[in-house]
């Protein structure tokens, strides 16, 4: 061993290959915005992504309208009143800007169509996911179906990708499949909320893995 010698961790340096494309100066990594729906953002309080429960069945597309378009655009699809204050969607447009990035949209289960260029993921008929407490909230091969969609995108990826999404409702999607896969997440998920309705989400969560019986070790 040589002395004041310091020897690469493989930790980091497996690291370091792996963030070695997004330190180039001339790759422009790629931007996929998910577009998505489901009737959980219906339940009255539990989103803050619109004022009412009609309202945030348009809000992904409102975002995605400001995030491709900036602020001076007229849209189709104006951002519902938002009780938590500005979208993010318009710091994301900035940041977008600023890095010279252009977002592509992809949409799953919305109730309306996009009116501007977008990846389908699957059959316009196919409509929003249902709420979480039903226990089926979709249907197992639909979702097998559209892994399997990712999955052929990211292999196909060339360059980076920033994955985003806008799904209202989907901070409580996301504490339901953590909660289903056995992770104590009751108190860890946020929302859209300042203050986020945590009793609220965890009901809706224990009615759905009630009804969904889904076993001490399910499949993911």
């Amino acid at each position: 061993m040589t002395a004041g010698r310091v020897w690469p961790d493989p930790e980091t340096t497996a690291l370091n290959q792996r963030l070695a494309p997004w330190r180039h100066p001339q790759v422009q990594p790629d931007v996929l915005l998910v577009l998505a729906a489901t009737a959980t953002a219906e339940v009255e309080g539990i989103s803050a992504a619109g004022a009412s429960a009609a309202s945030r069945r348009y809000t992904a597309l409102a975002d995605a309208e400001l995030l491709l378009y900036g602020p001076g655009h007229r849209p189709r699809w104006s951002l519902p009143p938002l009780p938590a204050g500005v979208s993010p969607a318009l710091i994301s447009w900035v940041a977008a800007q600023a890095l010279g990035l252009r977002p592509l949209v992809a949409a799953v289960g919305l109730q309306q169509q996009p009116p501007f260029p977008h990846l389908r993921l699957e059959a316009c008929d196919c409509g929003p996911a249902a709420c979480l407490s039903s226990g089926r909230a979709m249907a197992p091969d639909r979702v097998e179906r559209l892994w399997q969609r990712g999955v052929r995108l990211g292999r196909s990826l060339r360059r980076p990708l920033v994955l985003a999404e806008c799904v209202p409702g989907g901070t409580s999607t996301a504490q339901a499949v953590l909660t289903a896969l056995g992770l104590p997440v009751a108190d860890l998920v946020s929302g859209s909320a300042l203050h986020p309705p945590m009793q609220l989400k965890r009901r809706l969560v224990e009615a759905g893995l009630q009804r969904a019986a889904l076993g001490p070790d399910p499949s993911p």
